[in-house]
Parts: C-alpha cells; structure tokens; sequence
C-alpha cells in the first residue's frame, strides 16, 4: 500500500510539472514538430551576373529569378506545369550548367546515407521550355555534373559513372568495373560520414578530361543490422527481418583503397594516376586548378597528421608534390575547402601551423608568398575571393569563441570587419562578389537574414521572424558566463534558469554536452530543443564546452588527442561541483546527459569514481572507440596498436565498473553510424559489474532517432528519467 500511495504522489507531482506555468508538454511537442524553429528563406542560388539569384517555390513547381537589390521577381526559369516534354509535378532540387544555358532538376529521391540520395533526374532547356530525363535507362542517377562548357554532363548510375553528351543526345559508360565493393568517383560510407562529400570528381577547366576517385572497399569489413518489417504486418515476408549490410571499417581495420583516375572524353580511355608510394592513405579532395594541364591533388597518410597536396599533370600524369602540412595531433580535412586557385593559379590555403587556424596566400610553386590573417584567433570558414576587388572573404571567431563575425581581407592583410551584429553571422555571397545575404542570431534572438552589399551595407531583410522572437521571448533564456575547471582554464557556458526561478530555493540541475573535438555547443546562436521543455519543467539547465572544443586555438582543441573523454569528463565534472556550490543548486541532483560524443562524453562523466551526477541519459553513445570507424577514431587516437593505453582509458565499456549514478542508455537498433553494438556490449559490462541501469531501444531509427512520434516519446522518456531520479 505505501508503494501505491508514493507512486500516486509522485504521479501527480509529475503532472504538476507539465501542467505548470510553462505547459512543458505542450511547449515539447511544438519544439519537436518543428513550430520553434526560424523561417529561412528558400535556398538561394547566385546567377553569374551577381545583380540575381533563382529560388525554389516551396511546393517545388517554379523555379524564379529575383533582384539582390529590389527583391522583386524577374523571371519564372521553371514551371513544372507548362514544361514541354517529360511531365513531373514538382521537383526537390535543381541547379544550372555553368553557362546558365541549361537546367537539371530532380524529383523521386531515395536517402543513401547521411548527405547522398538517388533520384530522377531531368535535363531542363528554359529557352525552349523543354524537359527530358537525363537518361533513358532504367535506374535512378546520383551527383550528376556539368561540364565547364555546359555541353556534357558526368553522372553516376548503378556502380558506374556515365557520360551525357548534350550535343549529340548520346550516352556512354566511363567506367565498366564498378561493384558494390568498387565505387567509382562517389564516396563509399566512410568517406561520406567523415570527410563530408558524396562524390570525388572534377572536370578540367576545358571539358575534355574527367578526373576521379576510386574507393575499393573489397577488403573492408561488413556491419550488419536488422529491419524489422513492423506492425501490422503486410505480407509473410514482414513475419523476418531483412537484413542490411555496409561496408565500415572499425579502428585498426582495413580501409578503402583509393586511386586516382583521369578520364578522357574524345579517347574514352583511362589512366590511373601514381600519387605516392603510401598506399594505405586518403584521398578526400580533388580539385583542378587554375592551370588547363594541373589536378590537384590532396592526400591525408593514415593518422591524419600529414596532409600533402600534388599537382598532377593531366597530360603526362606526374605528379609533383606542392605543399605539405604536419601537425603533432592531426590536420584538419576541412582545411582543404578553404583553398581557392586564383587565375594566375596561386592559391589559399588554411593551416594551423602558428596555433590558430589562418588564411595563407601560395604561389603557384607551393612556395608560402605572405600570411593574409593572424592573431589568437580562428578563423572558420573561407567563402571566397574576389578577383575583381582582389578580397578575400571569411568568417571568424575574432570577437569571442562563442559568436561569428564575416570579415574581408585584401592581398596587403588589411582586414575589415563586414558584420556588427552580436551573435552568431555568417554569408551567402553572390557569385560576383557584390552582395551576401546575412544570417545572423543570437542564443535568445531567432534567426534575421538579411542582404547586405558586399562591404556590409543593408540593402533589405529577407527574414525576421518576429512572430517567433515574440514567442520566445517568454520562455527561460540562455546565460552566458565561464567557469574555470580544476586547472583554472576558463569554460565557456550557458545557463538557463528553470520557469518561475526564485534565488531562494534549490533547483535540480541538467548539464547537456556534446564535447567532440571541435565541436562546439555553449554558442551563442538560436537553438530550440529539449532544454528549453526541462528548464520550463522546473531545472535549470547548463551546457559546458569543455576542453577538446573548437574556436579557441589549436592548443585547447587538440589538447585531447590520443585519450579522448579523459579531460572531456574532468571539465564536466569539475563545472558540475562548482554549480553545487551556487546557492540555488541542490548539489545532490546533478545530472548530464548527451547524444553521440555527448552520450560517450556523459559515460565517461559518471565513470570517474566521483559521485558528482545522481542520473545520466547517453543517446546512441560510443562505448569504446575499437568499435567504431578507422577516419574517425585514428585521427584523434591513432590505431590502437600505438596507443592501446590511450584507448583503454577512452573506454566506457573498460570504466563500467566505476559508473556512479542511475543511468538511462539509448539506441535506435539500424544506427549505421555509431552501432548499437556499442550499447548492447556496455550493457552487458554493467550486468556483469552488478550496476542497474534503464535502457530505451527504437525499432528501426537511424543515430537521428526520428520520425513519427519517435523523437517526442524520445524526450519525454529523457524528462520523465530526470524527474524520476533528480527531483
């Protein structure tokens, strides 16, 4: 009886909660279905002239031409209604050949992995109002490119790549020996997931060659997982799982094995490109320069701590090595889309060689001709130069690690600030370089776009969302401030105070985190999630950007390489016993939670023999860095033969028997990223170290954990854990 009288009381304590003030579970759902997120405007994409760009109707059936300046339509390019030709209702995506002659838009798309899709693609003439499929086969298309000239176009089908010559309405293969352990300049899984690219292709600058990358996978090994048919049941075929296999190599494991290919277009013949005598490498980027004759080249050696980039003739195929890049931890892969060939063919190239990440100007002999930035500072992203002007343009964290600014810079290093606003901004410039449009917000303030000349002047907004800014506005708002860790380095942080907040009680706290290298969480830019739903439920809620985290130089960012998770988990606990000694903090309801690195990071947290967190909830957290991909876990690790100590004391599935506090662990059972096999073997460490724990298991979702009412039970599951065990 006293069991059923406690569980009624705290039944109804727990109703309290969501019928409050805030009305949290009503706030969840509107946070989950989308009603808290900014409007953005439709994708823009710049014409040539930079005076115009095109968007996309939202029901995708036009495709419309606007004035930077006014605004104002100028002409509708597509309309899936009056084309001639092939009939499609809408389509999902478009883009212009070089020459904006010609149109390729695409409908029917099929999800590969986290960026790659297959779909229908169609050739569109705007001229002529015409529309034709891409290719008459049978099959859906994947990364189709134009050609400089606008007169062909390369595109991938199957396991092959092909080739659409426009002129004589022709089509032929590139490539013959493609399979599903050969991918023919598309990325396989690993080199989608961690370098962030769906193709590897280029054509050369006069349309008659066609370089590309080969993956073989042949050696690679396979992960496999169950899907289930689910209820009800249409056939007998549901009554068994089929079963999905993809090629992944864990640490230490085999790799895919990349060449480098050139393609010519009138000889149809191939030859393979020797770029180094290493054989076990990366190839993550091509690019042609400049120079009608010159492919370059970039190449990562195994621990990802040397990158090399070869100019490679197209003629003789001799490969010259241009410019090397070293680092002590590792080099970063995304530096690469930083470099920019200018037409005399020098170029820019981003390095972290004096601690913080740069821009540099390369002549075109790879010799360095003068730093363009400098200071302790970094900069994070390059969107371009202006041949005309002679500017560079970039983004960086100058002001602050938590905020963005857009910056200028011209070939004497006078650099000149584009962006005033606080907050987070960055840029969308037109292809001529005379206007960006301008996104900027702030941790409280909902996203504003704006277009802007290219000196940073208003010209008009675009979008302000003020309904939404109105909304917010009433919920609890984020704090910033900075905590110092054990070895006095200063964290950044924000706070939001629970609904009602009264100085003179004691609130249970949530630090949420996601702690990756990096990466970076406590920003100040807009965001609605789960936060906002706990701190109206009656927490206050704090997020910790530890060390290991990003915008803060190379020093605090690598400082983490080769025992990831070790100062990680020390930050978060040292931030968690300071916020114990604040006077509205009940120290003893101190809880943490995160998803990915963040749930590896929460494990590592509650394992490090202090009782400091009394409950933690890791979503489809890594358990031991063995198990997951080689690009990812030896970049930051190395293999584990040379760092097995670095690995161990990385490793949940190795500290179990040190967890302090209830625990709840998540996963959804076709994650192909980061595996349900990392839950299900720390789970069965925790049987066998006697520590209970909770754990929530989703049918057939992927590392997002959505889709229909998925991620709302996924939420209120987290909250009711923290109410079950923090209040």
């Amino acid at each position: 009886m006293k069991k059923l009288v406690l569980a009624l009381v705290a039944l109804l304590f727990v109703a309290s909660v969501f019928a409050g003030k805030g009305e949290s579970s009503d706030l969840l759902r509107g946070i989950v279905n989308g009603d808290y997120n900014p409007k953005k405007p439709q994708t823009i994409k710049s014409m040539s002239d930079g005076e115009s760009y095109t968007q996309l109707s939202a029901d995708g059936k036009t495709v419309t031409k606007y004035s930077y300046k006014t605004g104002k339509a100028e002409q509708v390019l597509f309309d899936a209604d009056k084309t001639r030709g092939a009939k499609i209702k809408n389509i999902e995506g478009y883009f212009f050949s070089p020459t904006e002659k010609l149109m390729l838009v695409y409908t029917n798309s099929e999800k590969l992995f986290r960026r790659s899709f297959v779909a229908d693609y169609y050739i569109f003439d705007p001229e002529r109002n015409k529309l034709e499929t891409l290719t008459d086969s049978t099959g859906k298309q994947r990364d189709p490119l134009f050609s400089p000239n606008g007169r062909n176009i390369v595109f991938y089908r199957g396991h092959n790549l092909y080739l659409k010559k426009l002129d004589y309405d022709t089509e032929s293969s590139v490539t013959k020996d493609g399979s599903e352990n050969l991918f023919n300049g598309v990325a396989d899984w690993l080199y989608e997931e961690e370098f962030g690219i769906t193709n590897l292709i280029a054509w050369s600058p006069d349309s008659k060659l066609i370089a590309y990358v080969s993956l073989n996978d042949s050696l690679v090994g396979s992960y496999s997982f169950d899907v289930f048919g689910g209820y009800p049941f249409k056939s007998s075929a549901d009554l068994y799982p089929t079963v999905t296999t993809i090629k992944y190599p864990k640490t230490g494991t085999v790799n895919p094995k990349p060449t480098l290919n050139v393609f010519d277009v009138y000889y149809k013949s191939i030859k393979k490109v020797d770029l180094t005598q290493d054989t076990d490498m990366y190839i993550p980027r091509i690019k042609w320069s400049a120079d009608m004759e010159q492919i370059a080249a970039f190449v990562l050696n195994r621990n990802q701590n040397r990158l090399e980039m070869y100019s490679v003739n197209s003629k003789s195929l001799i490969s010259t090595l241009l410019l090397t890049d070293e680092d002590n931890a590792y080099v970063d892969y995304r530096n690469i889309d930083y470099i920019h060939f200018l037409n005399d063919n020098r170029f820019t190239f981003v390095s972290e060689k004096d601690g913080y990440r740069h821009l540099y100007l390369y002549k075109p002999n790879g010799i360095l001709e003068k730093q363009l930035t400098s200071g302790n500072w970094d900069v994070t992203d390059v969107y371009g130069y202006d041949s005309i002007k002679k500017m560079f343009y970039f983004q960086a964290a100058e002001k602050s690690p938590i905020g963005r600014e857009v910056y200028s810079v011209d070939m004497k290093g006078k650099q000149n600030l584009l962006t005033e606003d606080k907050g987070t901004n960055d840029a969308s410039f037109s292809s001529a370089f005379t206007y960006f449009v301008k996104e900027n917000s702030t941790a409280n303030t909902p996203n504003v776009y704006t277009v802007c000349t290219a000196s940073g002047k208003k010209v008009r907004e675009l979008e302000e969302n003020k309904d939404l800014a109105q909304r917010v506005a009433s919920l609890p708002q984020k704090e910033f401030l900075t905590i110092k860790n054990d070895e006095g380095t200063e964290l950044n942080v924000w706070m939001i105070k629970p609904a009602g907040f009264d100085a003179n009680k004691k609130y249970p706290v949530i630090m949420y985190q996601y702690s990756g290298p990096d990466s970076q969480a406590a920003l100040d830019e807009f965001s609605t999630g789960l936060e906002q739903h706990l701190a109206v439920s009656g927490f206050t809620v704090v997020c910790v950007d530890g060390r290991g985290t990003g915008a803060r130089g190379a020093q605090f960012r690598k400082c983490t390489y080769q025992h990831l998770g070790e100062l990680e988990a020390k930050d978060q606990v040292a931030a968690a016993k300071y916020l114990g000694t604040l006077a509205y903090v009940d120290a003893n309801k101190i809880g943490i939670w995160g998803w990915s690195y963040g749930g590896f990071t929460t494990l590592m947290s509650m394992s490090t023999g202090e009782k400091v967190f009394a409950a933690g909830v890791a979503v489809a957290p890594a358990t031991d860095f063995k198990f997951y991909d080689t690009a990812y876990s030896e970049r930051y690790m190395r293999r584990p033969e040379e760092n097995i100590g670095g690995y161990d004391r990385s490793s949940p599935m190795a500290l179990a028997s040190k967890l302090e506090g209830k625990l709840l662990l998540v996963h959804g059972t076709a994650d192909d990223n980061c595996h349900i096999q990392n839950t299900y073997e720390y789970a069965d460490r925790l049987v066998q170290a006697n520590k209970q724990f909770d754990m929530q298991i989703y049918t057939n979702k992927s590392h997002s954990i959505k889709g229909g009412n998925t991620r709302y039970h996924l939420y209120t599951r987290i909250t009711q854990f923290f109410v079950d065990n923090l209040k």
